[in-house]
């Protein structure tokens, strides 16, 4: 048994806040499998480990959830990969400019000004 596969949501959700605090990279293929799971809660807590462990690496998994049918995920996956700072292919959030879903688009419009920021910072 690992330990993303307890019973215990608040074991999963405190060793998913450890892993993040401590930048274990090691962990983010076995992170990646929460980022699939329908429990707001622990999806969103999985996204915000990704993001502060912050590896290159990530990208690629986090990359599908842009276009995720949950709103929810697409405004974490976007929250995660604007907060990183080893992603700025900013293009990806184009096309969730055009969603129905208000909270969508302008988590797209934050996220684009967030990576501009950081560009024009450098």
């Amino acid at each position: 048994m690992t330990l993303f596969r307890v019973e215990h949501k608040d074991v999963l959700l405190y060793a998913l806040e450890q892993l993040a605090m401590f930048r274990k990279a090691v962990a983010i293929d076995e992170i990646s499998e929460l980022l699939d799971r329908e429990d707001e809660e622990i999806f969103l807590a999985a996204f915000k480990a990704i993001r502060l462990i912050d590896a290159k690496r990530s990208i690629s998994i986090v990359l599908p959830h842009l276009a995720s049918d949950i709103a929810g995920k697409r405004i974490a996956a976007m929250e995660t990969l604007g907060k990183m700072s080893v992603f700025r292919d900013w293009k990806k959030f184009l096309p969730n400019l055009e969603s129905t879903d208000p909270k969508v688009r302008k988590s797209a419009v934050i996220n684009l000004v967030r990576i501009g920021k950081g560009r024009a910072n450098k």
